[in-house]
């Protein structure tokens, strides 16, 4: 029996074909996973001191109320 050269190469590029694509998805989900590694490394939380100087005071302010309080009670006591 004689192959029929048009099915046998349909045959052959169509399996050419799907390891390309196969390849091409991967190689698009490897890059898609180092952007997205970038993008995390770049929102990254950077200290910020006016922040940090305003917690300061808070904390400060918040000990300073938990003192009164604590006196209050010795005090009802």
């Amino acid at each position: 029996m004689k192959k029929y050269f048009f099915g046998y190469l349909f045959v052959r590029i169509a399996k050419f074909l799907a390891v390309v694509i196969v390849l091409i998805g991967l190689a698009y989900a490897i890059f898609q996973f180092a952007q997205a590694s970038i993008a995390a490394e770049s929102v990254q939380y950077l200290p910020n001191p006016t922040v940090r100087q305003h917690l300061d005071k808070l904390l400060t302010r918040f000990f300073e109320a938990q003192s009164l309080v604590s006196d209050l009670r010795t005090r009802q006591n």
